[in-house]
């Protein structure tokens, strides 16, 4: 060392020294040796060193003294775009598709990216290739005993590793050494948190691992691996990975049971979009031939914008002849069906109405559907009938959620207030939508549809006391309960784009209310009848087009809410022709030119054909 230090002090330019591999070196008089070096190394020479483990060279005090850059794998790792160099350096036909999916499967890891580079087809259908298996097998795997390489295949059917949750499937005592001595020879395993604690695979890892586990290991025992994590996760209320490890170990049942007795509280909760990525752990014949599976899957489909699904699963549902249980903690599968409907609300909410009134009646007092029921009875007789007197106790009592996730308070207090902006009573419209959004930030919810509702409620009627710009963040979180809306639950969907239709009017913001009134009348062309939203909805139109045709308006040529395939079948109107007669000339069916005749004479504010063709010219639309 004093030699080749002196030896450096003698070149002039600047230098880099590498030691790479510096994980083999098992010497610690080679580690002091290096010490010494680094303490002495002349000004503009650096010590560059490639490892796999932590070396035993003074790093805690090299760092505090600034003398230290330390590259992790996070640093290391190719950006999607260096990804593509790398692949179209090899092959420059590679598509978009394969360079994102192999940086996906490597995390950017740069010899897994290059070794998937030099395979002709990349099959990105598959874990991993043959290639990348023997680069693990003959770089990491192959100096590691048999009891280390067993634990390695049993736990990488977890999505993440920490002591318990290995030593429980693997039915051993030790897995805190091992995982500490593997995270440590960074054999591609991360730690995902600073106490050492919590660990994951490298997904390539975790691919070669489970595809050897699948060779060696008996399917039975795998079968037991997979339901004793299924035990540990469902323990935890890691419910995702339970479902998961419940199918692998073929325990299908168990599987439905844990999506019926939780998918309510993760919808409540705004997490229905992890909920609703259980259905794909299911074969397409399990998911269609049991009945509980088909009503939570209609739900979390219906909520999480999957439209056709949510229709398909819930006409499976309906049709379905079950005298079993139906969703966890309902009173029994016909209770169900009636509470899937209800919340769905696909006919409209009269129909809603009866149905969660049927469901209301099969339902015991300590029901955890109570207060939902509540407040679904309250917001459909005011959406029907306009009786307020009968909804408000209703409403009132889904409000305290006796039973139940405490966040279905928030649902019904978001209808109380809309019940009362419906009646233009803005200061008890303001306390019961401020009140909503208290709850739903005490118990962190969000992401549900009808959570955007008092969001709205409140911009619309504290524009003048706050201002615009105040009311834009609260619209904000409004929008982002609105990327969720659909023909899956279409009287919700109306109900929140007309009240932010409402409320940009309110605004002043004319444009972003039509967008949200279009999407409104979308809604409600997907159901029989609108009940006194589709009134509203009536009103925010004649106010929007009345504001496009004022005078100096920047909006002022704008036509009244009509899209083009509506132009096309108004200017029609004024021939002879009959609805069958314009459907044959258009390629489209009679009925939906009755739909597309319904909703112009609703944005135009007109009754009749005659009535359309006076609104149409006087607006110049043809």
């Amino acid at each position: 060392i004093p030699g080749i230090l002196t030896e450096l002090h003698t070149i002039e330019n600047p230098l880099v020294i590498v030691l790479d591999d510096y994980h083999r070196v098992d010497s610690p008089e080679v580690d002091r040796s290096v010490r010494v070096f680094i303490r002495h190394l002349p000004p503009g020479k650096t010590l560059a060193i490639g490892t796999r483990t932590q070396p035993d060279l003074e790093v805690a005090r090299l760092r505090s003294l600034g003398r230290i850059d330390e590259l992790d794998v996070a640093d290391l790792s190719l950006t999607l775009d260096e990804t593509a160099s790398v692949l179209r350096s090899q092959n420059p036909t590679r598509t978009d598709s394969e360079v994102t999916w192999v940086h996906g499967r490597t995390e950017g890891w740069p010899a897994g990216v290059y070794l998937f580079g030099l395979v002709d087809t990349i099959d990105t259908s598959v874990g991993t290739t043959s290639d990348i298996r023997d680069y693990l097998m003959t770089e990491m795997l192959s100096n590691l005993d048999e009891k280390d390489l067993r634990f390695m295949r049993e736990t990488a059917i977890l999505s993440h590793l920490e002591a318990g949750s290995c030593d429980f499937i693997t039915q051993g005592s030790s897995a805190q050494r091992i995982l500490e001595r593997l995270a440590a020879s960074n054999l591609l395993i991360i730690p995902l948190d600073d106490a050492g604690d919590q660990f994951r695979y490298h997904h390539l890892l975790q691919d070669d691992l489970g595809a050897r586990l699948e060779r060696v290991t008996p399917p039975d025992s795998v079968a037991s691996l997979h339901r004793r994590a299924m035990e540990w996760t469902a323990s935890r209320g890691e419910i995702s990975e339970a479902v998961h490890h419940a199918v692998q170990a073929g325990e299908v049942e168990s599987a439905v049971t844990l999506v019926a007795e939780n998918w309510y509280e993760y919808i409540m909760t705004g997490r229905g979009q992890s909920a609703y990525q259980w259905l794909s752990e299911f074969p397409d014949d399990d998911l269609r031939s049991r009945p509980r599976l088909m009503l939570a899957g209609a739900m979390l489909s219906a909520f999480t914008n999957h439209p056709r699904r949510a229709r398909e699963l819930a006409m499976g549902a309906e049709g379905a002849s079950s005298a079993g249980a139906g969703f966890g903690g309902a009173a029994s599968y016909e209770s169900s069906v009636a509470i899937m409907r209800a919340s769905i609300a696909a006919e409209g909410p009269a129909a809603a109405l009866a149905d969660a009134r049927k469901a209301a009646e099969m339902e015991p007092s300590d029901s955890p559907f109570r207060p939902l029921l509540a407040g679904m009875i309250g917001t459909f007789i005011y959406s029907t009938s306009v009786q307020d007197t009968e909804a408000y106790p209703l409403l009132l009592e889904g409000s305290r959620a006796a039973t139940g996730p405490p966040e279905t308070a928030a649902y019904a207090l978001a209808n109380l207030a809309l019940m009362h902006g419906w009646r233009n009573d803005a200061d008890a419209a303001l306390g019961y939508a401020r009140q909503a959004i208290q709850r739903i930030d005490e118990t962190s919810a969000g992401g549900l549809l009808i959570y955007g509702l008092p969001y709205a409620i409140a911009a619309r009627f504290s524009v003048r006391g706050d201002g615009v710009e105040a009311c834009r963040l609260l619209m904000k979180n409004a929008e982002q309960a609105e990327r969720t809306a659909s023909n899956g639950a279409p009287f919700d969907s109306m109900v929140l784009r007309t009240t932010m239709a409402e409320a940009y009017v309110a605004m002043e913001e004319y444009g972003l209310a039509r967008e949200h009134a279009e999407r409104a009348l979308t809604n409600l062309a997907a159901m029989k009848e609108g009940g006194l939203v589709a009134t509203r909805l009536d009103t925010v139109i004649r106010l929007i087009n009345h504001a496009d045709r004022l005078p100096g308006d920047e909006a002022g040529s704008a036509d009244p809410l009509l899209s083009p395939r509506e132009i096309q079948i108004l200017s029609l109107l004024t021939t002879d022709e009959t609805l069958q007669g314009i459907g044959d000339r258009l390629y489209v069916s009679r009925n939906t030119v009755k739909t597309h005749t319904a909703r112009i004479y609703r944005k135009l504010g007109v009754s009749d054909r005659r009535q359309a063709i006076a609104a149409a010219r006087r607006l110049s639309l043809i």
